[in-house]
């Protein structure tokens, strides 16, 4: 009688975790199906919006085991909600990414130290890739570094090469100090606060590309 308690009591655990596995972790989010996404996503945002991610950021869903990521946000801070598709491999700060907008898709470029690249390398430590689209001949994006508390704001023109930085803005802190490092650059070489800010003055208006560095808050 013990042992046919016991076994029962065995049986109904084990189909307790085999109900719950599959909606734990982000690797299940590619075995649901429509309505259990949507509820996954829900799951994901409450606890999305107690972080300290930007409020333009409205949804996200881990989609497949590859870490690919979708979400829909405002990086036109136009008030439109776009879809995003990012894919990053792993923890090799390699990464792929595709933007649509209208059904079409547009390919981003990597930009490294303001100069083109086909595609993302290992040089940068943080991980900090700019990507800016064809969709307008200049852009300024703000990047979020995650637990590093590292921001950075790239101004880039369209060129025939493919494009260019002409200034840029980081802070962030220092991990041993705990004090703030500032650095601004102009064509890619460093500079004064005051120089940066005069040629971000002659620059005009630039089009807003606003994105988070997801392999930094992982």
């Amino acid at each position: 009688m013990k042992k046919r308690k016991r076994s029962i009591i065995l049986l109904c655990a084990l189909l307790i975790v085999a109900l719950i596995l599959p909606c734990s972790g982000s690797e299940a989010a590619s075995k649901l199906t429509k309505k259990q996404k949507a509820t996954y996503k829900k799951c994901l945002d409450k606890y999305f919006y107690k972080t300290n991610w930007p409020s333009w950021w409205t949804s996200y869903v881990n989609d497949t085991k590859e870490h690919t990521e979708i979400a829909f946000a405002d990086i036109n801070n136009d008030g439109k909600k776009e879809l995003l598709v990012y894919s990053a491999a792993g923890a090799s700060w390699q990464w792929r990414a595709a933007y649509k907008t209208n059904g079409k898709p547009l390919k981003f470029k990597y930009y490294y130290k303001g100069k083109l690249r086909s595609k993302s390398t290992k040089s940068d430590q943080h991980g900090i890739y700019t990507r800016i689209t064809k969709m307008s001949d200049k852009a300024f994006v703000d990047e979020f570094g995650g637990h590093m508390g590292l921001y950075v704001k790239t101004y880039f023109k369209k060129t025939k090469s493919g494009g260019t930085e002409v200034a840029k803005y980081s802070t962030r802190m220092d991990p041993v100090t705990y004090k703030t490092i500032n650095e601004y650059y102009v064509n890619g070489k460093r500079t004064t606060k005051k120089a940066y800010q005069k040629k971000v003055k002659s620059l005009g208006k630039f089009k807003k590309i606003t994105y988070q560095n997801y392999n930094d808050v992982w």
